[in-house]
Order: structure tokens, then C-alpha cells, then sequence
């Protein structure tokens, strides 16, 4: 099997058994587990050691957020700030001394509990927990399928998990503010998905502040606007189907795994734009446990990605482009 097929059938597995796993376990918005999987799943976890890593970085993010919103109860002067620094600053140190996946986690931890609990911490405080659960469940499935899928081959060790290239002050400001931004964004034109916005945002922005890594604005831009459409006419042929569970997750899983097996059999542009699709297609393609409740939270969950992803764009242009140290001659690793 290549290399390549490989990545899809790990990628679709993924997808499709975090997926019955949140909706068997009925965890509210159950997309956060199935785009946490497909995130952290292309990266190596050879170890029980790595696995609890990411389990803590996931509880670790949760945690910052609520501690946050403690400190700064109904302060959001006080608590917009403290979330942007840790946000970038705490992400960033995440991905240096523990992978990408353990930064993946906390930061997703930390912005979907602190937008979904900020305007309304009382009510909507379980809500935050609950998607601290979904990350758990993500990690718990992933963890064993990076061990099984990505094995280090006779002569090429793994690399190690940490260690990598220390990000620049101005990558920190970029993860932190475009965050924040998307949830001042999301506030204030779409209430009802500051979730969605704020975490197509804090990957989009994870992805792009990489040393080496030149910002792919557009590439995001079309890959999202592909997902859009693949997401449409998916929902439209499971609602069509009878609401098919089976179906959904069967589909799901596929077009996951097909995407990544043309990802990495492409250019890092096509692969950067693909991987934006299928992120897409995965957050509102996954409308469990009942497909015919929820086709209007997926229109919704449309408008906040794009919206994420605009806000990015903005503030990659404003952080990034101005001063030429992202862009500093090395290629691109994306």
C-alpha cells in the first residue's frame, strides 16, 4: 500500500469512527470531535507517553479557558486579552515542546470552551465541557491509529515530537489575534456559532504561522469554497437516502480519505487547498445524531467558517505580510 493510500484510510477511519463514537455518545455539536480527528490523526504517536500528552493538552486548554473566565468574570476588557495571550503564546509553546497535535488540542481546548461559554457562562458552561469531551474522544480514537498507521520505517526514525523551530513574536500575536478577532467577529454577526468561527480561525491561523511556511490565503479561500459546495450536495443525497446514518458515516469517512490520499499526492498548493476543503466538508457534513434536524445549523456553520477564515486573511495581511519573516526565503513546508 502507498504512502499515500495510507493517509486516506487513516484520515477516513478517523473521521468516520470519531464520528459514531460522538453520536453512539450523544455529545452536543458533535463536529468538533470529527475535525479535531482528521487534524491530529497525521501525526505520530508511537507511545502510551504521547497519547497522555495529548489527552493533558486537551484538558490543559479547557482548563486556561476556564480560569480565564474566572478571573475576568463579565470583564471581557480584562478576558479578551488574557485569551489572545494564551491563545497564541500557549499553542505555539505547545507545538514546540510536545507536536502539533498537542498544540492542535490546547488550542482548540481553550477557544471552543472560552466562545461558547463568554457570553453566557452560566447557561452555557456545559456546553464547554462538552466539548472538552469531544476532544478526549477524538484523541482517544486517533491516538491508536497514528500508533498503527504512521510506524517509523528500517532507516528513518520518527521525528521527535517537540523541539521544532522557535515561532517568531510576531507568529504568537497572529494565532492569538486572529482568534480573538473571529470571536468578536462571530459576536457580533453570527451569535449562535462562535464555536465554528473561532476554531476555523485558531487552525487556519496554526497552520499558517510556521516558520518557513508562506501564508496561503487564497488556497484556504477556494479549498473552503469547495468544501461548501461537496458539503451540499452531500447532505443533499443523505437527506435524500432517508437520513441514513449508515450512509452518512460511510460517506463521511470516503470523501475524508479520498481527499487526503489526493493531498498527498499533490502540490503543497492543491494539498493546502484540498485539506481546507475537506476540513470544511467534515465541520458541516457532520449533522449526527439526526441529519434531518440540523441542515440549518450546517447553512450556519457555512457562514462561520467563511467568516473565520476572511478574519484571517485580514489579520495575515496586516501581522505578516508587512514585515518578511515568515516569508524569509526557505521553502515552503506546507
Amino acid at each position: 500500500m502507498t504512502e499515500a493510500a495510507r493517509s486516506g484510510l487513516r484520515q477516513g477511519l478517523a473521521a468516520s469512527l470519531t464520528a459514531l463514537a460522538v453520536g453512539f455518545l450523544h455529545i452536543p455539536q458533535p463536529f468538533l470531535a470529527v475535525i479535531t480527528a482528521t487534524l491530529i490523526a497525521g501525526f505520530p504517536c508511537p507511545t502510551a507517553r504521547d497519547g497522555l500528552v495529548r489527552f493533558a493538552a486537551a484538558a490543559a486548554g479547557s482548563a486556561v479557558g476556564v480560569a480565564i473566565l474566572v478571573a475576568a468574570p463579565e470583564q471581557q476588557w480584562i478576558s479578551l486579552p488574557l485569551f489572545c495571550m494564551a491563545t497564541g503564546w500557549g499553542s505555539l509553546f505547545a507545538v514546540r515542546k510536545f507536536g502539533p497535535a498537542a498544540g492542535i488540542l490546547y488550542g482548540i481546548g481553550l477557544v471552543s470552551l472560552f466562545s461558547e461559554v463568554l457570553i453566557h457562562p452560566g447557561r452555557e458552561m456545559n456546553f464547554g465541557f462538552a466539548h472538552t469531551a469531544s476532544l478526549l474522544t477524538a484523541t482517544a480514537i486517533t491516538a491508536p491509529l497514528a500508533s498503527v498507521f504512521l510506524k517509523a520505517k528500517a532507516g528513518r526514525p520518527l521525528p521527535p515530537p517537540g523541539n521544532g523551530a522557535p515561532p517568531t513574536l510576531r507568529a504568537h500575536l497572529f494565532v492569538g489575534t486572529a482568534a480573538t478577532l473571529a470571536l468578536l467577529a462571530s459576536c457580533a454577526f453570527l451569535p449562535g456559532q462562535t464555536t465554528v468561527t473561532t476554531v476555523s480561525a485558531f487552525t487556519a491561523a496554526l497552520a499558517i504561522s510556521k516558520p518557513g511556511t508562506a501564508p496561503r490565503f487564497g488556497a484556504k479561500l477556494i479549498g473552503g469554497a469547495g468544501g461548501i459546495l461537496l458539503s451540499v450536495l452531500f447532505i443533499t443525497l443523505v437527506t435524500g437516502s432517508g437520513n441514513d446514518i449508515a450512509i452518512l458515516l460511510l460517506g463521511l469517512g470516503a470523501i475524508v480519505g479520498l481527499a487526503e490520499w489526493l493531498a498527498a499526492r499533490s502540490s503543497s498548493e492543491v494539498s493546502t487547498a484540498v485539506r481546507q476543503g475537506a476540513a470544511t466538508f467534515v465541520i458541516m457534513s457532520t449533522i449526527l445524531p439526526a441529519p434531518e434536524r440540523f441542515m440549518t445549523s450546517s447553512l450556519e456553520r457555512m457562514c462561520a467558517i467563511l467568516l473565520g477564515l476572511v478574519v484571517v486573511g485580514i489579520a495575515g495581511i496586516v501581522i505578516l505580510k508587512p514585515l518578511p519573516d515568515c516569508e524569509s526565503g526557505r521553502p515552503s513546508s506546507e
